[in-house]
């Protein structure tokens, strides 16, 4: 008896090992000749993602539908929201983290209903199963289910929970081509997962179920009854109350499916977005430098700004943020409206080239104060000049005589800007530009010519903006970065701390800060360095300012190229700048450029600006670049002896034997002392030299005009068939003369070189007058 009952206990636990051992080592066996494909594991871990720009912190800027014609966005667990986790699990497989790929209880409960029912009613799959599924999708079979079961099983083994919940919520189904969590979230509900509420959530947990069949913008009665199902399990499980349950079930209307690139359209940069998908083709995934709030504030202010202009003929514009530090481009707005077809609202404005007008001023007075050509405190002559037939003018058509470099740039002058360049070469501010990053310098320095200065070259706002943000970092260039995950270059000088310094000082007077446009869009305590321009024929207005931290770029006009009278730089651009730098630097307004050990406070002439000389009268104090600047004295304040009845000056040949006082006089140049005598401004100038001072040799006789003769009159004919010129022809003189038409300089050149001036009618003054101030005039008449 006792043998009997020991050897059935043997059969009994034989039987048990054989049940439990036999199906391990039958599933090991398999698993040896059947492993799990090594691509499945890969596309678990990185599903196929479709394209899509993020800006600085991960938010979606803009994305598109990838190779399979679907969105898709895949998130990391910690990205979903917990509500959408626990419906997931409550609506799919609620003892998900309690089996093995395989739930023996939902297998038995399943073959009860449907042998009960006599057709398939309900299912068994797990999540495992239903991720192998959409791994390796098969026709629905039992052959197909018992596939699915065993690398159910094998997934569990090689991976985590955890990694399979995250696949699942990745790859799942949720209506047209919405797969993932994410990608739902954006269409479904304009937000991202993790922010989903717990009505949100429950209405996705349902949707793969039956994706095509519950889709909420066409069969919304459904959806709501399926979400409705979830939220009952929920309370099933413990999850929720039946408080949060009532709450839910009301809180949520159903409405219309949107693009998941919706924000895009609204607070995105779209502009941006292209521009970095044609930079980088081959990422699909595009971590941007845009800053959200920062764009966001930009394209209102853009907005704005352009609204306030459109009835004077104004239609679009363009803004850029650089942050200097890092050179990353915090905000592109390439248009007012990306989708406003009638204002070319594609057009990306901070690309395109144009014409930027006094804009690149700065840059000529950055080589003149590197070079120490001048300083802020040097006098410029605004005077009537010509240069072999290029005559530039101001703006306002005016002429101010003797100004200060820091006055000449930070009102815009143009003469002296073009006078300025004449010293520091053309050749040089083209190479420059070209090491600060312009890339539209497409010709030779000379197709340019001295009009460079003054926008001779169309520019795109991005690399204008990113030239200043050059000056913002006191003289180092970086390339500006758009993609987060690029390094911050390590950026390379192109112009001294201290000359850098300079222009900013230049562009940030007190005068400027009180600038109506400036202080009606900011407050008076943010100092900025700001420069306007005015494109030729009122097509573009342009300005960019700048702080120790961010440079702002505004472009405003008509893509079309029209013009508009009040495409201003100070009326149209600068206030949409200001305002954008003003909140932009909100937590930053007291601080500014410290001032570079390469500079040094120097007494200077109070008049020309240079260092003084023995007879300046009075001196001021003025920044100036130690070893750069230059070492000259004033040459404008000398001693003179005056003929006390003649007033006119004698020089060493001719003082003998005559009478004569000692007088300080200002000695300008030779044009800029003909405007001021002509303007009123004479007073202490001086006086002409003695004309009966005797020449010794003929190098020193005066000048004499040789053509035209004194007294002549010409006839215009009416069909000239193109501009009349008269050739002007002196000898005599030192070894540069100057032609002054009325009282305005007309030309400079050497003794015997002839200058052609264009005829016009009526009577004329025509003066040659040489460096020393002697000259000589004839008149003539043209009818």
């Amino acid at each position: 008896m006792g043998a009997r009952r020991n050897r059935a206990t043997r059969l009994c636990l034989a039987a048990i090992l054989a049940i439990l051992v036999l199906p391990r080592l039958a599933f090991v066996a398999l698993s040896a000749v059947f492993p799990f494909p090594q691509r499945l594991l890969e596309r678990l871990a990185d599903p196929a993602a479709a394209p899509r720009v993020l800006d600085r912190d991960g938010g979606l800027l803009a994305a598109s539908v990838g190779p399979d014609d679907a969105w898709s966005f895949p998130v990391p667990l910690d990205e979903v929201s917990p509500r959408l986790v626990q419906a997931t699990l409550a609506a799919e497989d609620r003892r998900f983290y309690r089996h093995c790929g395989v739930d023996a209880l939902a297998v038995a409960r399943a073959a009860w209903s449907n042998l009960c029912h006599r057709r398939v009613v309900s299912g068994a799959s797990t999540i495992t199963m239903q991720v192998i599924r959409l791994l390796e999708p098969r026709r629905r079979s039992l052959r197909a289910k018992l596939a699915e079961a065993f690398r159910a099983l094998q997934l569990e083994e090689l991976r985590s929970k955890d990694e399979i919940l995250t696949g699942y919520l990745n790859l799942a189904p949720y209506g047209g081509n919405l797969r993932g969590v994410e990608a739902a979230s954006l269409a479904w509900f304009r937000k991202r997962a993790r922010d989903l509420t717990l009505a949100e959530a429950a209405l996705l947990a349902g949707l793969p179920q039956a994706p095509s069949r519950l889709r909420p913008d066409r069969f919304p009665e459904r959806a709501a009854a399926r979400r409705g199902h979830v939220l009952h399990r929920l309370v099933a499980c413990g999850h929720i109350s039946q408080e949060e349950l009532r709450t839910a079930d009301c809180a949520l209307r159903i409405g219309e499916r949107t693009s998941p690139n919706w924000p895009a359209g609204r607070v995105g940069a779209p502009h941006a977005a292209q521009l970095v998908r044609q930079m980088f083709p081959d990422k699909s995934l595009l971590r941007t430098t845009i800053d959200s709030r920062i764009q966001h504030l930009a394209t209102s202010a853009l907005r704005e700004g352009v609204n306030g202009l459109r009835s004077a003929g104004a239609t679009n514009g363009a803004v850029v943020v650089i942050e200097n530090k890092t050179g990353a481009v915090r905000a592109l707005v390439g248009s007012c409206d990306f989708f406003a077809e009638e204002d070319d609202g594609q057009v990306n404005g901070a690309t395109a080239p144009r014409s930027p007008g006094s804009a690149l001023k700065p840059f000529t007075y950055a080589l003149a104060f590197e070079r120490g050509i001048c300083s802020l405190d040097t006098i410029l002559a605004d005077v009537p000049a010509s240069y072999t037939g290029y005559e530039p003018e101001n703006y306002d058509r005016a002429y101010r005589g003797a100004v200060p470099a820091r006055e000449a740039l930070a009102a815009s002058l143009n003469v002296p800007a073009v006078k300025l360049l004449r010293e520091v070469g053309h050749h040089s501010l083209h190479a420059f530009l070209k090491e600060l990053g312009i890339t539209t310098l497409r010709r030779d320095a000379d197709y340019y010519g001295l009009a460079l200065t003054l926008g001779s070259v169309e520019v795109t706002l991005l690399e204008l903006t990113n030239a200043y943000a050059t000056l913002g970092r006191l003289g180092l260039h970086r390339p500006a970065r758009l993609l987060e995950t690029e390094p911050v270059a390590e950026g390379r000088r192109v112009l001294s701390e201290g000359a850098a310094y300079l222009v900013a000082e230049a562009l940030s007077g007190a005068r400027r800060q009180g600038a109506p446009p400036l202080r009606q869009a900011c407050g008076p305590s943010l100092r900025m360095a700001w420069k306007t321009g005015t494109s030729h024929g009122y097509r573009d207005a342009w300005t960019v300012a700048y702080t120790p931290r961010h440079t702002v770029g505004v472009w405003v006009g008509n893509f079309s190229g029209r013009a508009a009278r009040c495409l201003l730089g100070l009326e149209a651009a600068a206030p949409t700048a200001a305002r954008i730098l003003d909140q932009v630097e909100a937590d930053n307004r007291g601080d500014w450029f410290p001032m570079p050990d390469s500079l040094c406070s120097r007494p200077l002439c109070a008049v020309s600006g240079m260092p003084p000389g023995p007879h300046c009268p009075a001196t001021v104090a003025g920044l100036v670049l130690r070893g750069h600047s230059s070492g000259r004295t004033c040459s404008v304040h000398v001693a003179a002896r005056i003929d006390p009845g003649t007033g006119t000056s004698l020089c060493p040949r001719c003082v003998a034997g005559r009478n004569y006082v000692v007088r300080v006089c200002e000695s300008w140049p030779v044009e800029l002392a003909a405007w001021l005598r002509r303007h009123g401004h004479g007073d202490g100038l001086l006086p002409p030299h003695a004309p009966d001072c005797p020449a010794t040799a003929p190098s020193d006789a005066p000048p004499r005009i040789l053509a035209p003769a004194n007294g002549q009159t010409y006839v215009l004919l009416a069909d000239g068939g193109g501009e009349q010129r008269l050739s002007l022809k002196a000898s005599g003189g030192t070894a540069r003369l100057y032609w002054f038409v009325n009282g305005s300089l007309f030309a400079t050149g050497s003794p015997l070189e002839p200058a052609f001036w264009p005829l016009a009618r009526g009577d004329h003054r025509i003066v040659c007058a040489d460096e020393a101030g002697r000259s000589a005039a004839v008149s003539i008449s043209v009818k």
